[in-house]
């Protein structure tokens, strides 16, 4: 018996679009479940940057090596809020949720 060649290639193409929806839909309920296994941190520009140290003539050097320190405790950019006060919010996995 012989197929015919376009059959074949709508089935295939069925499939894999079934099967990627289908991962999607996992990866997204499972994302729902996981934002109370987070821990957050707010940290003051002027504090990343080091503009509180008299000292310090190099704020752009101090604030990349800051967010770098916050990069290698797995810390996670999240927001920026400008207004009254300037800050970053990062988050990173709980380590015990």
């Amino acid at each position: 018996m012989q197929r015919n060649p376009f059959i074949v290639t709508v089935a295939g193409v069925l499939l894999a679009v079934l099967l990627t929806t289908l991962s999607a839909k996992n990866k997204s309920a499972g994302a729902l479940e996981q934002p109370s296994g987070w821990e957050y941190r707010i940290a003051l520009l002027g504090d990343l940057a080091g503009l509180k140290d008299p000292d310090n003539e190099d704020y752009g050097k101090t604030l990349t090596n800051n967010l770098n320190e916050l990069g290698r405790e797995r810390w996670e950019f999240v927001h920026e809020e400008k207004g009254a006060i300037n800050f970053w919010l990062f988050r990173r996995p709980a380590k015990n949720p």
